[in-house]
């Protein structure tokens, strides 16, 4: 999916005035995740509505953001990710059950259900053809509970406080995931890699991929990148090794004597990167040499056709023939 796609799912649901959104309560039960319809009053229902259709409009329509695999993660900022990796997150399923013809849920029941287990909130959008569902993480201090003293200024123009005795949750404007067409999208990498077991899936994957280069045997002793993947737990390194593997055009089309011959004649890289006394493999026995090997698999090291000068960026973008600027007449 295109994140032209993306733009017009958004557009469409806010501009359309069927839209409606629906409010679920993701409960965290002795460690069973269940799911909770919010009984709206009327009032309420239509505030959600139209602060939910806004929600979706800023981050996609108004800002400038490009799309990427969530295993191509890097520095840049307006970057919405695609959640990339097996398997799903359990509380992220959830957003895709919420739009299925099938799905039902029990209405949230404050007899039996309390919002001391609330985790998350998820909203079904949708106009009766287009649909979407959003994610927003749940932190303890958007409920305000009735334990203790709590006061409001309950009326506009005076200066009185009354006592509060309802529980009050605050269903902010953001959200960190968002379902559109059964693909998960990531807005809030931060929020995942807190909550999600992002970690373990993370160096779980990196492990997996260090098999391609292993079957390659370019590398003296890769034990050694996998210790600091699994033992050590170093989360840049390890989706540093994810983004090189995943998508390595080095490792899809360069051979291992043209790896080695570069790694040998490169200004840089030849200091950095030791080669066997044969010639046939590379020594990668400290952090910088493996940080500047995956540099090497994720082509980073450009040569520029202009002035002949090289350079190292890891920010790239495939330049294709329909994707390129058009200047204005």
């Amino acid at each position: 999916m295109s994140i032209e796609r993306i733009k017009e799912v958004a557009t469409t649901l806010k501009n359309n005035p069927r839209t409606n959104a629906v409010l679920y309560f993701l409960l965290k039960v002795d460690q069973e995740l269940q799911l909770k319809k919010a009984d709206l009053e009327r009032e309420a229902q239509v505030e959600l509505t139209e602060k939910e259709k806004q929600a979706i409009d800023e981050p996609f329509i108004t800002e400038d953001l490009i799309l990427k695999d969530l295993t191509t993660s890097d520095e840049r900022r307006n970057v919405v990710y695609l959640y990339n990796l097996a398997p799903l997150p359990e509380e992220l399923e959830f957003l895709l059950h919420v739009l299925r013809p099938d799905f039902t849920a029990e209405t949230f029941d404050k007899r039996t259900d309390s919002l001391k287990n609330l985790k998350a909130m998820i909203v079904a959008i949708g106009d009766g053809t287009t649909s979407s569902s959003i994610y927003k993480y749940h932190f303890p201090t958007n409920t305000y509970h009735t334990k203790g003293l709590s006061i409001y200024n309950a009326q506009t123009g005076t200066s009185r406080f009354e006592k509060l005795d309802k529980e009050v949750i605050r269903v902010g404007n953001s959200f960190e995931f968002i379902n559109i067409e059964n693909n998960v999208y990531v807005t809030n990498l931060k929020i995942l890699e807190k909550f999600f077991g992002y970690k373990e899936s993370t160096k779980k994957t990196a492990a997996e991929n260090l098999e391609k280069l292993r079957a390659r045997n370019i590398i003296e002793d890769i034990e050694l990148l996998e210790k600091r993947i699994t033992e050590l737990g170093d989360m840049t390194f390890s989706r540093k090794v994810i983004r090189a593997l995943s998508h390595s055009p080095v490792i899809e089309k360069v051979t291992n004597e043209h790896i080695l011959s570069f790694v040998e004649g490169h200004h840089l890289l030849g200091k950095k990167i030791k080669l066997n006394p044969e010639k046939t493999r590379m020594i990668l026995d400290t952090k910088i040499s493996q940080n500047y090997f995956m540099k090497l698999l994720n082509d980073d090291y450009l040569k520029s056709e202009l002035t002949d000068l090289e350079y190292e960026a890891a920010s790239k973008d495939f330049v294709t023939e329909g994707n390129e600027e058009t200047e204005d007449a």
